[in-house]
């Protein structure tokens, strides 16, 4: 089914506590259209619901850093949830499921701690119920990530080291065959050091590592 003209309202409001604080609001309907397949190949519909979110962002040191609080409610038909079968090319199938439940809560910290010194940190928890049932089992409910990068002066004027981490609590998807669950964490390890030697020459290296435990069922 292909819809035309479809009206998305979207309300918000901000009001400044003082020069640091400011709150907000906002409301929105969702209207997405989704690629996922169900395990006869069709196309789910659209995602429909609304999202309503209330927040409070900061603002210091002139502006050099921001951090931001927010928290989300969303309503949700048409969820994709995996079945656990397949599609006809292969792929994971899903499932249209109405009256999805889905809250959460962000923060994020960013921006320079001296002229030299950057950092950018978050935390994310969601979690999507129907009826008390989890039904995001492939995305995490907890995420956090923290990175920085360090600008060196005087007689190491042009190195730049950086360096960071992601981790996510457990998800269930299928491991090796349809109806087995495994479940997973995730920890991703990063350091990077570039050298600027002058406006026509910069040399980057960088190295990654994921840790992650795994099981089944």
């Amino acid at each position: 089914m292909c819809e035309t003209g479809v009206w998305v309202p979207y309300l918000g409001a901000v009001y400044d506590l003082n020069d640091n604080f400011s709150v907000y609001a906002s409301y929105t309907t969702i209207f997405q259209p989704q690629d996922l397949q169900d395990e006869s190949g069709r196309v789910l519909d659209p995602l429909r619901g609304d999202n309503s979110e209330v927040g409070l962002k900061g603002e210091f040191m002139e502006g050099r850093l921001t951090s931001s609080l927010a928290y989300f409610q969303l309503r949700q038909d048409n969820f994709g949830k995996e079945t656990r079968g397949r599609t006809p090319s292969g792929g994971i199938a899903y499932g249209a499921v109405p009256g999805v439940r889905t809250h959460g809560v962000e923060f994020e910290l960013a921006g320079q701690l001296t002229s030299q010194w950057q950092i950018h940190a978050g935390y994310a928890y969601k979690l999507s119920r129907q009826d008390g049932d989890n039904v995001s089992i492939l995305s995490p409910e907890h995420q956090f990530k923290r990175y920085t990068t360090y600008d060196f002066e005087g007689g190491w004027k042009g190195l730049t080291l950086g360096g960071g981490a992601r981790w996510q609590s457990k998800t269930w998807g299928e491991v090796s065959r349809p109806g087995y669950a495994g479940q997973v964490q995730h920890l991703h390890l990063g350091c990077a050091a570039q050298y600027d030697a002058g406006s026509e020459v910069s040399v980057l290296s960088g190295r990654r590592k994921t840790v992650q435990k795994a099981w089944a069922r």
